[in-house]
């Protein structure tokens, strides 16, 4: 019987355990060569995890680089290089709530204009574009985009990024009890949104 944590999710690679921390530590203090380093070693997974928290945004890349702008600016947080990815995911979520609160005032703002068609007709081939062939994978994956964003967020982390807990917890700036509430109410949900015969 399928349930909602055995579901075939599409693995992510978590956190790297190898990260060579001395590539890291020069990026941090300011090398640019380093920077640039690190930044084609973790583009994929930036662009990977902003993609699952958006639901495959057309402007992507935008995310993408914001993130990293974000990470060069701000690299004098990082105090522990050992804790640079999970500091990293943190980045890449505050860009995506960003991104999602830029893409709300433009929905306001088409809707105060009457453009809502364009919109729509766009939203509609980018969706078309990245159906899955998988049934099952694409029904996950239209469940989980349509969960409220706080939802979506320690779904991804946990599961589609394999982070612990406790990493969900510091990549949100959270407690590791409240991140447990929050997946327990996110899979209920979920489960709620999943055709019957996905559901435990």
């Amino acid at each position: 019987m399928t349930t909602v944590t055995s579901i075939p999710w599409t693995k992510g690679a978590g956190l790297r355990r190898d990260e060579d921390h001395s590539l890291v530590e020069r990026a941090l203090d300011g090398d640019p060569r380093a920077f640039a380093q690190l930044v084609a070693v973790h583009r994929d997974y930036v662009t990977r995890l902003a993609h699952r928290l958006l639901g495959w945004d057309p402007d992507i890349e935008d995310v993408v680089q914001e993130v990293f702008i974000r990470v060069w600016q701000r690299r004098g947080q990082v105090r522990e290089p050992t804790k640079f990815r999970g500091w990293l995911a943190a980045v890449t979520v505050n860009a995506a709530r960003s991104r999602l609160r830029h893409k709300r005032v433009r929905r306001v703002l088409l809707l105060n204009f009457g453009q809502t068609a364009s919109a729509a007709v766009c939203d509609e081939r980018i969706v078309g574009e990245m159906i899955e062939r998988d049934e099952t994978g694409r029904q996950v994956r239209e469940a989980v985009n349509a969960l409220p964003q706080r939802d979506k967020e320690v779904l991804v982390l946990r599961y589609l990024e394999q982070m612990t807990v406790e990493e969900v917890a510091g990549a949100l700036g959270l407690r590791a009890n409240a991140v447990e509430v929050r997946l327990h109410r996110a899979r209920k949900r979920l489960a709620d949104r999943l055709p019957k015969e996905l559901r435990s």
